[in-house]
């Protein structure tokens, strides 16, 4: 990951408003970075190695996963899923908001299978968000 992508990921802070806007603008038009790397509870410890919390840009990662194109986030899917464990967590329900305009053909193994593995985990309150997003997708 270059050093600019770093600063930029680091400025989605919601702590700077400025910075942040910004940020968000640059990295939702850039192509040239893992978008992974936007997953922040995935992505917690690496964050942690980098001194920044990853609550602290939560909220920016989703926004600039929010503006990118089905296309661009269709691999991401699974662990988009995963953020909706805690609609608490900052920018799970801009994620939800955005799983919600993904087709509903393209988003449907990824969604039965993330229910499965709630499912496993005895997960009420994920089950709860995945089956929330699976009535909210069958009713457009």
């Amino acid at each position: 990951m270059t050093g600019d992508i770093l600063k930029l990921l680091s400025e989605l802070n919601w702590n700077n408003k400025e910075k942040q806007t910004i940020a968000i603008k640059v990295l939702s038009s850039r192509k040239d970075y893992n978008f992974k790397m936007l997953i922040a509870p995935l992505q917690n410890e690496f964050y942690e190695n980098q001194g920044i919390w990853w609550k602290d840009i939560a909220l920016g990662c989703a926004i600039v996963l929010s503006n990118k194109s089905d296309s661009e986030i269709i691999n991401l899917l699974p662990d988009l899923l995963v953020w909706l464990q805690d609609l608490n967590w900052p920018g799970a329900v801009e994620v939800f908001e955005r799983l919600k305009k993904i087709p509903y053909l393209l988003i449907k193994k990824y969604l039965n299978d993330t229910i499965y593995k709630a499912q496993i985990e005895n997960d009420d309150q994920w089950i709860e968000w995945l089956t929330l997003l699976n009535k909210s997708l069958l009713t457009l």
